[in-house]
């Protein structure tokens, strides 16, 4: 009787699942990927729906304190700063972009103050109540997983997968070491639960095995992130390609293993035995191509935000031109048929 149970899968299901390959799974409605990082098989993730079942309350109970401790230590304050910072910044370039030329002043100080005060206090708010609810959130895991181990495990995972990412912190601050037992512990109890746009969104990659910050598909995540969070600056920006530019990224991506076959194919082993990034000649010119976009939009941050208080704004001007054009230059590049021909492994 268990076993016919264990097997059933009786319900309907409420996604439209396609296999990718072999435990790799695609939700035709929503796009999302699942085990594109942990190929597992239906089985396979009705064992671990089953495994989790009876260690979520183990894991709440340390789980609550440890986030309200997040709390106590300014991860709240750190990340309304961050997003009232990017506001910012968005609105000293409306000013640069149309406001300046029509005789508006700058956006003061002052609205940027009240600008952080208020952000920060919603996070704060909003984490305390994250908190504060977990217990639901809790119930709602466990249900998922208890519906995924007896009937459709594909829908559990993406049920429990999303309830866990709702209730996890707006953003993921690098522990010592990249030590993944804190993010289980405080954020993602299971991340082969997770589907791949939240490994790309909150780099889940760093805390699994074979990781460095400068490995070609480190690299294109931070490059398409980059892209992204700049997407309003860009769009205001005529003279730069969006689109083609994160088309050309993702093309990467895609082909990735033309260029890198395996996560550790860019490691090596040194002379003491230790695994180091060890990448090619043809690896490291991706990777030259790609730093220097992350480069260039690093610098477009800062020099926007220099703008407003700077007493020689052509400068600014003419280095954020610089920086448009260096991106352009590196996207072509990487676009050229006879550099990908050239680097192809």
């Amino acid at each position: 009787m268990l076993s016919a149970i264990y097997q059933a899968n009786c319900l309907p299901s409420c996604h439209n699942w396609e296999e990718v390959k072999e435990g790799v799974i695609k939700d035709k409605k929503s796009g999302d990927l699942y085990g594109a990082a942990h190929p597992d098989t239906k089985d396979i993730v009705r064992t671990k729906l089953i495994f989790l079942f009876f260690l979520q309350s183990v894991v709440m109970v340390p789980r609550i304190p440890y986030r309200l401790w997040g709390i106590i230590k300014g991860n709240s304050v750190r990340i309304g700063f961050h997003k009232a910072q990017q506001e910012w910044r968005l609105k000293t370039q409306k000013w640069r972009l149309k406001e300046k030329d029509q005789g508006l002043p700058p956006p003061s100080q002052n609205s940027f103050r009240l600008k952080v005060a208020g952000k920060v206090s919603y996070q704060l708010v909003k984490d305390i109540v994250k908190v504060a609810t977990y217990p639901l959130a809790w119930v709602g895991m466990e249900f998922a997983a208890l519906y995924g181990s007896l009937f459709n495990p594909y829908d559990g995972r993406a049920m429990f997968g999303a309830i866990e990412h709702a209730w996890s912190s707006d953003e993921l601050f690098p522990t010592p070491d990249f030590n993944p037992h804190y993010i289980t512990l405080g954020e993602y109890l299971a991340r082969c639960m997770q589907p791949q746009s939240v490994w790309k969104e909150r780099n889940l990659y760093r805390f699994a095995g074979f990781y460095d910050p400068n490995t070609l598909r480190s690299l294109l995540r931070d490059v398409e992130f980059g892209l992204k969070n700049q997407k309003e600056f860009f769009a205001k920006e005529e003279d730069i390609n969006l689109h083609s530019i994160l088309k050309c990224i993702q093309d990467y991506q895609q082909d990735i293993t033309k260029f890198s076959p395996k996560a550790n194919s860019e490691f090596r082993k040194n002379g003491k035995g230790e695994v180091v990034l060890g990448q090619t000649f043809k690896q490291q010119r991706i990777g030259e191509q790609l730093q220097t976009i992350l480069k260039n939009l690093a610098e477009i941050e800062k020099l926007n935000d220099e703008f407003v208080k700077s007493t020689t704004p052509q400068d600014i001007l003419v280095a954020l031109e610089t920086c448009k054009e260096n991106i352009q230059k590196a996207c072509d590049l990487l676009n050229d048929p006879e550099f990908k021909k050239e680097v192809a492994i």
